[in-house]
């Protein structure tokens, strides 16, 4: 395979992205937040390795198939951000009654926040 200077900012941030969140998760001795960190690093140091890697194929077919792979990732991130935002922030400790639990059977829960959000923004600012 031969090297592309394209492949090399990706390879180099993919490597800063994984020894952060390493020494973030030995520093920490494994607390849950920092294995969260570490995931969320883990997977952007993956995307990032496939894009890398795609960067330095000279053969099409196989970059198509590296870009087909490497793209994977990307689903992952947003999901793992929000869990590790979670924990972080202890979102999943709240005992108020805002937003709606996402443990509702309701269908109807998501266009609930939809519709009450702006109300509660309104009047949140009357009071300021």
């Amino acid at each position: 395979m031969p090297s592309s200077l394209y492949a090399v900012p990706p390879a180099l941030t993919a490597a800063a992205a994984l020894l952060l969140g390493a020494s973030i998760l030995i520093r920490s001795r494994g607390s849950r937040p920092a294995v969260l960190f570490f995931a969320v690093t883990a997977i952007v140091g993956a995307w990032l390795i496939g894009f890398a890697i795609l960067y330095g194929m000279s053969d099409p077919r196989a970059a198509l198939d590296w870009a087909r792979v490497a793209t994977v990732p990307v689903a992952f991130i947003p999901a793992v951000t929000y869990h590790f935002a979670t924990v972080e922030t202890g979102g999943g400790r709240s005992s108020s009654s805002w937003p709606p639990s996402s443990r509702s059977r309701s269908p109807s829960s998501g266009a609930t926040i939809v519709v009450l959000a702006p109300k509660r923004i309104d009047s949140a600012a009357a009071r300021s």
